[in-house]
C-alpha cells in the first residue's frame, strides 16, 4: 500500500470498475499549510510516429525531476501520429482521443496542457514545448486550493486495485469542479520515430507515463458546484489490472479541475501501485 499526500480531490472500463459516491462534509479547517504545497499536471499529447515527440518527453521528464514530488506527467496517445507498424507499440485509447478534443484539439505534436490553463498570449490550452518550463514555473508558484491524498492497494493474485481519493478544501471554491483519476504505466520498450536518432527510428525507446485508462469519465466526474474552505470529500474505486500491464510500473494520478469554459486543474496527486 502506498499513500502520497498532495493537494486536491476526488473514476472506466465497463464491468471492471466500480466507484463510491462522492460526498462533501463540513470539517474544521485544520490543515497544516506548512506541509501543503501546489502540485501541477503536465498532460502531453504525443505519438509513436512523431519524430520530435521524444524531445517533448525529455522536457516533461526534466520538469518533473527538477521539482520532485510536485509534478505529475501523463503521456496521451490519440489517433494522430500513432499509425501502427511492426515493432511500434499501440498505446491509443478513447480517453486520449476525448482529452485531445475536450481541451481544444491538438494543433501539433508534441504539445502539452500545463494544468489545463489557457495562458496569456496563447490561443489554445495545448502549448508548444518551448513554453512548458516557464508555464510550469508559473503554476508551481500559485497557492494551493486543495489538499489531496491518494491511497491504493493492489493484490497480485487477483490483480485487483482499490483506490481512495480524499480531498480537503483550503479555500472557498465558487466554480463547478470534477475529479479525474487515471492510471499510467512506465518502462515499456518499443519503436519510436526520433529525429535525433540515426536512421530516424529508436528501436529500443523507453515509454514512460503512458495513459492506460481512467477510472472516471474522460472529462472527470462532478464533485460539486462550489465548496467552502474546510469541506472534504472522499471517493473510492476498484479496477482489475489487465494481465499485460506491469503493476510495479503503474501509477494512479488523481486531479481536480474546473468543468466550465475554464478547465484549470486545481491540484493533482499520485501514488505508485507498489
Amino acid at each position: 500500500m502506498k499513500s502520497n499526500s498532495l493537494l486536491l480531490g476526488c473514476s472506466l472500463l465497463a464491468g471492471m470498475l466500480s466507484w463510491g459516491a462522492c460526498h462533501l462534509t463540513e470539517v474544521p479547517p485544520t490543515v497544516n499549510h506548512n506541509v501543503t504545497s501546489r502540485n501541477i499536471l503536465i498532460e502531453e499529447e504525443t505519438g509513436i510516429r512523431c519524430a520530435n515527440c521524444p524531445q517533448g518527453a525529455a522536457i516533461s521528464e526534466a520538469i518533473a525531476t527538477q521539482n520532485p514530488g510536485h509534478v505529475e506527467v501523463i503521456e496521451e496517445y490519440s489517433q494522430f501520429q500513432n499509425q501502427l507498424s511492426a515493432g511500434y507499440p499501440d498505446f491509443r485509447n478513447t480517453f486520449s482521443d476525448d482529452l485531445d478534443a475536450f481541451l481544444g484539439g491538438v494543433p501539433l505534436k508534441p504539445c502539452a496542457a500545463i494544468d489545463r490553463v489557457l495562458f496569456s498570449g496563447q490561443t489554445n490550452i495545448w502549448t508548444d514545448r518551448s513554453t512548458w518550463a516557464g508555464f510550469a514555473a508559473t503554476e508551481l508558484a500559485k497557492a494551493p486550493l486543495l489538499q489531496l491524498t491518494v491511497t491504493d492497494s493492489f493484490v497480485n493474485a487477483s490483480r485487483l486495485l482499490t483506490v481512495q481519493v480524499h480531498g480537503v478544501y483550503l479555500q472557498d471554491i465558487n466554480n463547478a469542479h470534477a475529479i479525474s483519476v487515471a492510471i499510467t504505466e512506465s518502462g515499456m520498450k518499443g519503436h519510436q520515430d526520433d529525429s535525433q536518432t540515426v536512421g530516424g527510428i529508436d528501436t529500443a525507446y523507453i515509454f514512460n507515463h503512458v495513459l492506460r485508462t481512467m477510472l472516471t469519465a474522460s472529462t472527470g466526474d462532478n464533485i460539486a458546484a462550489s465548496a467552502k474552505g474546510g469541506d472534504a470529500f472522499t471517493r473510492s474505486y476498484s479496477f482489475t489490472l489487465p494481465a499485460g500491464w506491469n503493476a510495479a510500473n503503474c501509477r494512479v494520478i488523481a486531479f481536480v479541475s474546473q468543468t466550465g469554459t475554464d478547465k484549470e486543474v486545481y491540484q493533482v496527486a499520485g501514488a505508485d501501485l507498489n
